[in-house]
This record gives structure tokens, sequence and C-alpha cells, in this order.
């Protein structure tokens, strides 16, 4: 059987949903697969890992990274279907949010395999007053508009539910 090679993007706020839809997505490819826990070693983030551990399938094995730089490597090398969770979590690894984004997208539009990549939804009302919340949001919107190029399928979650995100046509014909 030959492995489908197709990103899917699933986007939402905090708890949503999106990481177990994400994983139900890869479902389908019944292979062993990655959850790459993007989140590292910040106040709290043990336990939350933890947590989604618990709640993933037996199939899905948590991996967490060690630095931000780890993630293209183990997408370039990955020979099972991998969950990335979250663009945001891998974002603040990088002072400035400086991350790099190029070398991202390049990776999964190039990955073997098939990779859902969850990300958060920042800056959909008022956003916060200083400027590094103002940075991440833009680099976070950022981030997320260039991974969805090269992804095959996209979805905004709210609630547990899913809505397939389709590009516009702006015929003017």
């Amino acid at each position: 059987m030959e492995i489908d090679k197709s990103v899917a993007l699933f986007v939402g706020g905090t708890r949503s949903g999106k990481s177990d839809l994400a994983a139900a997505w890869l479902a389908r490819y019944a292979l062993d697969g990655t959850y790459i826990a993007t989140l590292g070693d910040i106040d709290g983030a043990r336990a939350r890992v933890e947590r989604h551990r618990e709640r993933r399938p037996q199939w899905l094995k948590t991996m967490e990274l060690a630095s931000g730089d780890d993630l293209i490597g183990l997408i370039d090398s990955a020979v099972g279907p991998l969950l990335v969770d979250s663009l945001g979590t891998w974002l603040v690894r990088f002072s400035d949010f400086g991350a790099p984004v190029a070398r991202l997208v390049e990776s999964l539009g190039n990955s073997r395999v098939p990779v859902a990549v969850v990300a958060e939804i920042v800056g959909e009302g008022v956003h916060p007053p200083d400027a590094d919340s103002m940075r991440f949001v833009d680099a976070l919107g950022e981030l997320t508009a260039a991974v969805r190029v090269v992804a095959s399928e996209a979805y905004l979650v709210v609630a547990g539910a899913t809505v397939s995100l389709v590009e516009p046509r702006w015929d003017d014909k």
C-alpha cells in the first residue's frame, strides 16, 4: 500500500478539539504514528503533554521536541504519519518569533508521510496591548497561512466540529 503524503491543517481556539480531530484524520492510515509535542519545557507543559498522551490512541506515540529546530528534522526523517501539535508552541521557541518558516513549509511540502498540523487561532478579537504579544499574533498568523499553502486539506475547528477551509475563487468573468 502506498502511503498518502498529504498535509492537513487543523486551526482553532484553545480546547476546541483540534488535536483529537487531527488524530482521527491520521487514524485512516492504520500505521504507527508519532505525536510531536512542540510545547517544550515551560511551566505546566509536562502535565499538559501527559494529558494529551493519555487521550491518544495506542498507535500514536508521543515525542517531545528538545528544540525548535528538531521539528524540521523529524518531518524530514519520518517513516510514519505525524501529528504536529502545535505551530504556536513551536513558534515561541524562537527569539522574537523568528522561526525558520520557509524551511518548515518546504519540509512539510516534501514530506514522504501524511502530516496533521495543529495551529492555534489568536488575535481574532482585541489584541493584547504589549509589543511582544502583537509580534506573536502576527508571526503565528503568517506561519499558519504559509503552512496552509502546502496543506492539501485545512479545517477550522470549533467546539469539536470542523469546517472545511476551501480556497476562495474571485472570478470577475
